[in-house]
């Protein structure tokens, strides 16, 4: 009887103890990491003041392809603002669609010419240097296992927007063009 009971209490201690215990939260996969670096960028760059209707025109990001991507940059800018302005996350089903957004996100494997962007101020965001040689603003890339990015200075430029040099810091390289 007494083994019965000790069994019990162990029973109830452990019970106890596992109901006030915390799971740890899972790891982030990689479209999350890259959707919180998207969503962080915002934050480095500062667009030309025309870039805007007026003082309550929304910050616009735009997704092209069916990408899941989408609902992530949708759910992390439900509450938030982005340089003071409410967010508006947008499919885009081409590159024209997108001059009048202010970031665009490009997934890998899309090879869309970025040449109608040329000189707007939209902030362009794809997969790696590939990107960047046509013309992309941030290319993201997983450098020993870690995601990273490389930045296109006169992309930048061109599309008159001003990166920190914070941001120009954090960068694995500073993409020089071959044109």
């Amino acid at each position: 009887m007494v083994r019965f009971v000790s069994i019990i209490l162990l029973s109830l201690v452990l019970l106890n103890l596992s109901s006030h215990a915390q799971v740890a939260p899972a790891a982030p996969n990689e479209e999350q990491l890259r959707a919180s670096y998207v969503a962080g960028f915002g934050s480095y760059i500062e667009w030309p003041p025309a870039a805007f209707a007026d003082a309550d025109a929304p910050f616009v990001i735009g997704v092209i392809d069916d990408e899941p991507m989408l609902p992530l940059l949708e759910a992390g800018f439900k509450s938030r603002k982005l340089q003071g302005r409410q967010v508006q996350v947008r499919r885009i089903d081409s590159i024209p669609q997108a001059t009048r957004i202010h970031m665009l996100y490009v997934p890998e494997g899309n090879t869309a010419s970025l040449r109608p962007l040329n000189g707007l101020p939209v902030l362009t965001v794809g997969a790696g240097t590939a990107f960047l040689d046509r013309g992309g603003v941030i290319g993201l890339l997983l450098h020993k296992d870690r995601l990273r990015f490389e930045f296109n200075a006169k992309a930048a430029e061109r599309s008159g927007l001003k990166v920190s040099a914070k941001l120009q810091q954090l960068a694995l390289n500073t993409y020089e063009e071959l044109r």
